[in-house]
């Protein structure tokens, strides 16, 4: 049995993906929303327009195969609840798939026998409202191999390993850690800057976001020398550019979150970026006020 912890848009991929291979899943909120599913049902349009209504079972086991698609800044609140409806085993498979990077190590704090691995996707959905979800683009989903072999891996996580058989745009991933860094350098530059001006991913090819944007790089590749030196620092900027151009027409998430008036995923973003420069002693001036004027923006939507 696989267990899916949060219904938004990434949960609800999953879901479809389990309802339509066959693969037995249920469900746990997140901690924002009812212990008890209040809509049973989940009304899921595919990127081909096809409709699907999926029913819901609430977890009624304890979890041993986890997928984690809540917020970064809920999976600690998520998890220790688990943990007090002993609702999850010590030793649990979990995959961790969210925006930003920091929650392994809270999680591996609270489970210590667990198996965490981290993962990322470039699925694109959203939610028209609770229980409904758009999806809006096909990518992939990429789910850490801790092991020297696929075979390995496949093994000692089968129920994992079912969906990604089943699943032809998901795979086990050896360098994680490499892909997760790239994406975090991307959104370090996307989000805060499409969130504090509230306009589309595409505006920041204009040129008035020229100068900017090529500090906020320059900052980057001090801290990928470090973290992830294979990554060079042209490769970086070509990539910020595409997923500009690609994401043109679409709001960011956390674009989406302060035009919502919600908490932002910031601490896990830039924070974590910002976190990672004290500790190798590097000051990041341009991605520490874009950091202080999100937070500030949070504050006054509170």
């Amino acid at each position: 049995m696989l267990t899916i912890l949060g219904c938004g848009a990434i949960g609800s991929t999953i879901a479809h993906q389990c309802f339509i291979n066959q693969i037995d899943f249920n469900v746990v909120m997140a901690p924002t929303e009812s212990a008890q599913l209040q809509h049973k049902l989940l009304r899921f349009t595919d990127i081909n327009k096809q409709k699907f209504t999926i029913p819901l079972s609430p977890a009624s086991q304890t979890a041993t195969n986890l997928i984690v698609t809540v917020k970064a800044y809920q999976v600690e609140t998520a998890i220790k609840q688990l943990l007090q409806q002993q609702m999850i085993a010590a030793d649990a498979n979990i995959v961790l798939l969210h925006n930003g990077m920091g929650t392994k190590a809270i999680v591996e704090a609270l489970l210590p026998k667990a198996n965490v691995l981290l993962a990322t996707t470039t699925y694109a959905a959203y939610s028209e409202k609770k229980r409904d979800v758009v999806q809006t683009g096909i990518g992939q989903l990429q789910i850490e191999n801790p092991f020297a072999n696929i075979n390995e891996c496949s093994e000692r996580f089968p129920v994992i390993n079912q969906l990604i058989g089943v699943w032809s745009q998901a795979s086990w991933q050896a360098n994680i850690n490499e892909i997760l860094w790239k994406k975090l350098f991307i959104n370090c530059v996307i989000n805060p800057l499409t969130a504090i001006h509230q306009f589309k991913n595409g505006q920041l090819r204009e040129r008035r976001f020229s100068a900017e944007i090529h500090e906020l790089l320059a900052e980057i590749y001090q801290i990928s020398a470090h973290v992830c030196p294979a990554l060079s620092d042209a490769e970086i900027k070509q990539t910020v550019y595409e997923v500009i151009d690609k994401t043109a027409d679409n709001y960011s998430s956390m674009n989406r979150d302060i035009a919502n008036n919600r908490k932002t995923e910031i601490d896990f973003i830039s924070g974590f970026l910002l976190k990672t420069a004290a500790e190798l002693s590097i000051d990041l001036p341009k991605h520490q006020a874009l950091y202080q004027q999100i937070k500030h923006l949070e504050t006054s939507n509170s």
